[in-house]
């Protein structure tokens, strides 16, 4: 696979932040490039591999990145100490390989010191086929773009006020490569070079370990030059994937019996997913333990109408998913309990009622509480709901007279207020799920008894001789 230019874009400005957009969102996987040249101290480009940087402290400042474009890039944005010239250049490459930096270096020259050309070359590349990206910087801002790279790079661009250019040219056998930068002006100038590798097709006899390495459950190939004709038999291979079978039982029915070198890599449990049939809908009274299928909902439904439940019965409904052969999911079961009423129509899904709702006074402040069993809930509780009511008064069911928020423990309480010696109160409870689902209210009444009988005025003793 050969390496390629797929976008750039350059700017320059004269402050301490600068920005360029991408002409197009970068494809995920490829490699990106910024070059960044100023006069000042860089900050350190966030999220990006440095890949080599070099200074002329308070004069001339260069640094080279690259990354992996995660596919959502939109611009890249860089700083420098202090607002003074300021260059920044950004390139996107495909056909590299997932690691790509191979070798890379770097020269700052001074004109009127180490002549017109700076030189910067790597050691020895790793692989063959290679890209190379070569890089001429300079800190004049007064010409155009005069830094020249060396002849064999293409694809060269470059970008004023902080003459950059760069260029690539492609690499087909190993060894050094080097940047030859020219700059014509008595000044500080950069000479950078950097190689990265192109993905090469892997021979077969490497395909399959490489699929594990890249996260592949399992893997069947040759892992050397095959030495028979006869090849696995498809058929048979589809036919006990079809079955169910796991691959590494399939791979063993389907495996010629003449010798080759047809071997198998990873997991043999590992299961073929095979396209989505439907749904299994399955009911069952909730104290029986075998599980009715009432109806088949097909690939890509949502939901599914089902009838004809037993009027007054609690059902536990599952849904399962099933491949075109048949074969269920059975981990990703998902079940609800249903009740019904006398009709037969479905219950409000609601959390259960509370349970054994008792009333104290103390001196005419009573105290509510309840407790509550989540056994067999359909929905979970969120809060309780307590309404009041006084001497007969009817119940106001549109706003609660107090809530209080569902806690871990089974016994909940509140006050619930003060109220004056022989006044009878009422109280109704509800338990209300997050959705607002309110379960059957439960009740409980209280007359009040504020105080204890008179104390005695006064006490007369009579003393008789009887």
């Amino acid at each position: 696979m050969a390496a390629s230019e797929v976008q750039y874009a350059s700017s320059h400005t004269y402050g301490t932040t600068l920005s360029v957009n991408w002409p197009s969102t970068p494809t995920l996987g490829n490699t990106l490039i910024a070059i960044v040249a100023g006069r000042d101290v860089l900050t350190s480009l966030s999220g990006w591999t440095l890949i080599e940087q070099d200074s002329y402290a308070g004069q001339f400042y260069v640094d080279v990145y690259y990354k992996i474009a995660e596919g959502d890039e939109v611009s890249v944005e860089v700083e420098q100490a202090s607002s003074k010239p300021f260059t920044l250049a950004i390139t996107e490459y495909s056909g590299l390989t997932a690691t790509p930096l191979d070798k890379s270096a770097i020269q700052l020259n001074y004109t009127g010191i180490d002549g017109t050309t700076a030189t910067a070359t790597t050691s020895a590349t790793t692989q063959d086929q290679e890209l190379v990206l070569g890089v001429a910087a300079s800190r004049q801002n007064d010409y155009p773009a005069e830094v020249t790279l060396s002849s064999g790079y293409t694809d060269i661009h470059s970008e004023v006020d902080m003459d950059v250019a760069w260029g690539i040219k492609d690499q087909t056998s190993t060894g050094t490569q080097s940047a030859v930068v020219t700059s014509p002006h008595v000044d500080y100038f950069v000479a950078f070079v950097a190689t990265f590798k192109v993905q090469v097709a892997a021979p077969a006899s490497t395909l399959i370990r490489d699929a594990v390495a890249a996260g592949y459950a399992a893997s069947i190939g040759h892992v050397g030059e095959p030495t028979a004709a006869q090849l696995i038999n498809p058929a048979a291979f589809v036919a006990a994937l079809r079955a169910g079978w796991t691959i590494g039982e399939a791979m063993a029915v389907a495996s010629p019996i003449i010798n080759s070198n047809l071997r198998m890599i990873g997991d043999p449990l590992a299961r073929i997913l095979l396209p989505l049939q439907g749904y299994n809908i399955y009911s069952r009274p909730v104290l029986d333990a075998v599980d009715e299928l009432i109806a088949v909902a097909p690939a890509g439904a949502t939901e599914y109408v089902a009838q004809d439940f037993d009027p007054g019965s609690s059902q536990i409904i599952s849904v399962r998913a099933v491949n075109r052969l048949g074969r269920e999911d059975d981990e990703a079961l998902h079940a609800r309990l249903a009740s019904f009423d006398d009709a037969g129509e479905l219950n409000a899904q609601t959390p259960n009622p509370v349970i054994d709702l008792q009333l104290t006074n103390v001196a005419g402040t009573v105290t509510a509480r309840w407790m509550y069993r989540a056994n067999g809930q359909v929905t979970a509780p969120d809060h309780y709901a307590i309404y009041t009511a006084v001497d007969g008064a009817a119940f106001d069911y549109g706003t609660p007279d107090y809530t209080l928020t569902h806690a871990s423990r089974h016994v909940h309480e509140i006050s619930i207020g003060s109220y004056s010696d022989g006044q009878q109160l009422r109280v109704a409870v509800e338990t209300v799920d997050a959705a607002g689902g309110a379960s059957p209210r439960r009740f409980a009444e209280i007359s009040i008894d504020a105080a204890a009988p008179d104390d005695p005025q006064s006490i007369d003793v009579e003393v008789t001789n009887e």
